[in-house]
């Protein structure tokens, strides 16, 4: 039973309901987070990624930690928890490599820093004990995204150069076609060959029935009498 001194102070029921959307949305985002994906989904570890694991792991404990904290305050608002749809059902990240999910997990990171800001400044100022409880988690998530994006640049490097090196031996080089030489242009004086002879007594090409004849060309004018 919550002593009377630990309840909210009295807001109208839309703020009431406002409070409570958020704490939901809050509880569900760390209880469905996707560093906690990934350490169930046996992920694979390449060599020199065994730290990345215990990192993931020191930030789902701090996730589990602002859970309660969220859960806390839904009890001081008389109110259980609505824990919304697993958001990543649809990523399915068994044996995926470590090193990518790390990358994956930093721009996850900084996109849920940016939306426990938000909630924060939507709390309101009434109760001074759910602002600081919702400013610790919304600390907890500039951490983790700073964090994780240091490791993310990190890996993503080491990720690159893989892939090059692995391209340069297995690329094969094309050759660039040439260009065709132009022709050589007759030099100033010098006699044009002449187009192909007729042949003597080659036939002119067939004219269709019932067309016209074509016409004469003109002859030239005949000059002048003096």
């Amino acid at each position: 039973m919550i002593d009377s001194a630990d309840t909210p102070a009295a807001l109208t029921p839309d703020l009431r309901r406002s409070v409570l959307d958020l704490l939901n949305e809050a509880v569900s985002a760390e209880y469905h987070s996707f560093v906690g994906h990934i350490l169930i989904s046996n992920p694979y570890l390449p060599p020199g990624t065994d730290k990345d694991m215990e990192v993931l792991e020191r930030i789902r404990d701090e996730e589990n930690v602002s859970t309660k904290a969220l859960l806390v305050q839904l009890a001081r608002y008389r109110a259980g928890p609505t824990i919304r749809a697993f958001r990543w059902w649809k990523h399915d990240l068994n044996f995926l490599g470590l090193d990518f999910l790390v990358v994956r997990a930093a721009e996850i990171a900084k996109a849920e820093s940016a939306r426990a800001e938000k909630a924060l400044a939507r709390v309101p100022v009434e109760d001074p004990e759910l602002r600081a409880t919702f400013a610790s988690v919304a600390a907890a998530k500039r951490r983790h995204a700073e964090e994780l994006g240091k490791l993310a640049a990190q890996r993503g490097k080491e990720r690159k150069a893989r892939r090059d090196a692995a391209f340069a031996s297995t690329s094969v080089p094309l050759k660039k076609p040439s260009a065709a030489a132009p022709a050589a242009k007759p030099a100033a004086g010098a006699p044009v060959a002449p187009g192909a002879p007729k042949l003597p007594g080659a036939p002119s090409a067939p004219r269709l029935p019932g067309a016209p004849t074509p016409p004469k060309p003109p002859g030239a004018p005949s000059a002048p009498k003096p």
